[in-house]
């Protein structure tokens, strides 16, 4: 597979940027769910899934989802208690796979990729969303601005 790299590509049948219909997401580091749900009310997924470490979080992600009126009639969103080292898919069993600010607490971030890879179909979108920072040379007292 090739993954498509972009800054502000769409994920929509209309939003130019190729990745045609979205029917099953893939929030990886879900947290209480809220990315999981606009995607999937945003696009018109059939299926999301939300994945994290945190027992507490997947359940606070569950309950604010039963009360959420504006996932699409049909829908169905859940949360997993799930290792994203490890995660419990099939290969190739999401159309969008989407991780934000989880990436950089991943210990073998070689593994995280290829987990992302491994549940993403042929054809399908891989968003990673992460902040960086470098270490400040000695001379140095802050990043620049455009850092």
């Amino acid at each position: 597979k090739v993954l498509d790299v972009g800054v502000g590509v769409g994920v929509g049948p209309s939003s130019g940027g190729g990745g045609g219909n979205v029917e099953k997401v893939l929030d990886v580091g879900c947290g209480i769910g809220g990315s999981t749900r606009h995607i999937v009310t945003k696009y018109g997924a059939t299926y999301g899934c939300g994945i994290t470490l945190s027992p507490y979080q997947a359940a606070r992600a569950t309950e604010i989802t039963a009360e959420d009126e504006k996932i699409p009639q049909g829908s169905q969103v859940e949360f997993r208690v799930a290792d994203a080292l490890d995660q419990p898919f099939e290969d190739e069993s999401f159309d969008l796979v989407w991780s934000l600010e989880s990436g950089e607490h991943m210990p073998d971030k070689k593994q995280f990729i290829s987990e992302l890879d491994r549940v993403l179909k042929p054809g399908g979108r891989l968003i990673i969303v992460t902040w960086c920072h470098r270490v400040l040379n000695e001379n140095e007292e802050r990043l620049n601005a455009y850092e």
